[in-house]
């Protein structure tokens, strides 16, 4: 996370953005589900995409370039579908390949668990994660913020099982 709002910018600072926002939105997509290569060429195209729409995207970048990188990321796993089996591709190209962005190395363990979340949970999360507040992730999901704010606390409330629950079930009594 950067310090500041990370959804501010200035005109024409796009290799900024880009720089900062890369590594985060591909361990994004990663605590979706997809697969590095996936995650990373998808994050390829959207950045693309957003090079090409700079001047026209006003509000929340950061916001942009992720649903952009998820609807990349959603049509190469429909194509390779087609074309070949995906678990073949994800046993070559594997979350644990040598370009890992240092935003998942910093997090591996996490993110393994919040990708067992049910993906409406896992969305809000990994969102909050980035830094995102509960309304942008409302206005985002089209969703009110008590709805947001419940889903991260079952977020949580999962997370916290998978990492403590069979330690609390015996020791705390």
């Amino acid at each position: 996370m950067t310090t500041g709002s990370p959804r501010k910018r200035a005109p024409g600072t796009y290799e900024e953005f880009n720089r900062e926002q890369y590594p985060q939105v591909v361990a994004f997509l990663i605590y979706q589900g997809f697969p590095h290569h996936i995650a990373d060429e998808a994050t390829q195209d959207a950045m693309v995409d957003a090079h090409r729409n700079w001047q026209k995207i006003d509000r929340n970048p950061p916001m942009w370039v992720r649903t952009a990188a998820v609807r990349h990321a959603g049509r190469k796993v429909k194509s390779m579908r087609r074309t070949s089996s995906t678990a073949e591709q994800e046993s070559e190209h594997g979350v644990e390949d040598e370009g890992l962005s240092a935003v998942v190395e910093r997090h591996g363990d996490l993110v393994g668990l919040v990708r067992k979340l049910p993906e409406r949970l896992r969305t809000a999360f990994a969102l909050h994660f980035d830094g995102f507040s509960v309304a942008e992730i409302g206005e985002h999901l089209r969703i009110p913020r008590r709805t947001v704010y419940a889903r991260l606390e079952r977020a949580r409330e999962l997370l916290k099982q998978d990492l403590f629950g069979a330690g609390q079930e015996g020791g705390n009594r």
